[in-house]
């Protein structure tokens, strides 16, 4: 599995591809792709085993649902041809009206593809980041040691990872009712729509006009309430994101222990702009905290007293913690990411690497 990202493309292979490595998934290949979320302990070997057919279905699902989207779009184009073409025939052929309802269930299959393959959609750090990472740990690592392994697969922006919503101005009390309002006189209207469709009640008449009239009180209230608010308005969404830690033993016995959190700031301002047009922007801004804790054992490495002066890592706070068994390097690194969120599994290796250039091999 390739380390750099690759951006999806349209593969008739894909769509085949898709369907035939979900039916080799067993029954904890399939929880994971469900849950999108991973945890236990394993040995690199079998990590590698689980990870890599779910890898590689992800990869043919994100060109799958790319695919899907092509066609779906396609079809909508030659639904309305067909259309166009059958009202404008001076001479009626069934074959356009054939057409037009076979683009309209090519459309909605195409809808119904896409929208499943997003329902289970992986994030791409399984490829690009987890997944190589597990194949240095089994070149690296102790055999057959097990590496505890939690990782989340969702989506950043995933409801179960929203912490806080700030705003600069709270909804007034008006704006709340004038939603519930119409909320609940639409769906009073439908229902008796409904209702009314069934029966020849003139009570339901009376209420069904009632409701009508309560639902265009309801929008001109709304309308009010959204004409009348002050700018700028600045929405602020925090998603606090845990997504991977791991322990793991490596040949030389050194413990490895990392933990990483990304806290996603996503802000939309909305605003008027001289002429009184309304504008909304958005900026997303990423917080990355890494949390690595090595320990060395004493038979075999020596800490370096001048090597913490020489090799400083940037953006990160280093507090060397010796006890009775281990020399222990707790290292904790935050950086703030305007662009480009995933993480790079190099950057990660280097400050591994820094962390061991702490040390020396005792002779």
């Amino acid at each position: 599995m390739s380390q750099t990202a690759t951006k999806s493309h349209f593969s008739w292979v894909s769509l085949a591809e898709v369907f035939r490595l979900f039916l080799f998934l067993d029954a904890e290949q399939s929880k994971i792709l469900f849950t999108r979320r991973l945890q236990g302990q394993k040995t690199a070997p079998d990590w590698l085993h689980k990870l890599d057919l779910l890898a590689r279905f992800d990869a043919h699902a994100d060109n799958a649902r790319l695919t899907s989207t092509i066609l779906g779009t396609l079809s909508i184009i030659l639904v309305v041809v067909c259309i166009v073409i059958d009202v404008n025939s001076y001479e009626k052929q069934a074959i356009w009206g054939t057409l037009g309802k076979i683009f309209i269930f090519l459309t909605f299959l195409s809808a119904f593809l896409y929208f499943l393959l997003k329902k289970i959609d992986l994030e791409n750090r399984l490829r690009y980041f987890v997944y190589p990472l597990i194949k240095i740990l089994m070149q690296e690592g102790k055999p057959n040691a097990l590496i505890d392994l939690h990782l989340e697969l969702k989506p950043i922006k995933s409801k179960a990872y929203k912490t806080a919503v700030r705003r600069n101005k709270p909804v007034s009390a008006f704006r709340k009712f004038t939603n519930w309002a119409a909320l609940i006189s639409f769906i009073t209207f439908v229902v008796l729509a409904l209702v009314l469709a069934l029966s020849d009640s003139r009570f339901l008449q009376d209420m069904l006009a009632y409701s009508l009239f309560a639902l265009i009180g309801s929008l001109v209230l709304m309308f009010f309430a959204f004409m009348f608010r002050s700018y700028p308005i600045i929405v602020t969404t925090i998603y606090t994101y845990p997504w991977l830690s791991f322990s793991a033993r490596m040949a030389d016995d050194t413990l490895l222990s990392v933990a990483f959190t990304d806290t996603l700031l996503h802000i939309s301002k909305t605003r008027t702009n001289a002429r009184g047009k309304i504008k909304t922007k958005t900026k997303e801004t990423l917080k990355r905290v890494i949390a690595l804790t090595i320990g060395f054992d004493k038979d075999n490495y020596i800490f370096h007293s001048q090597a913490p002066q020489n090799n400083k890592i940037t953006g990160a706070k280093v507090v060397v913690k010796p006890n009775e068994k281990r020399h222990t390097f707790k290292i904790q690194q935050k950086k703030k990411l305007n662009t480009h969120f995933e993480p790079r599994l190099d950057l990660f290796l280097d400050l591994v690497g820094k962390a061991y250039q702490g040390m020396k091999q005792a002779s």
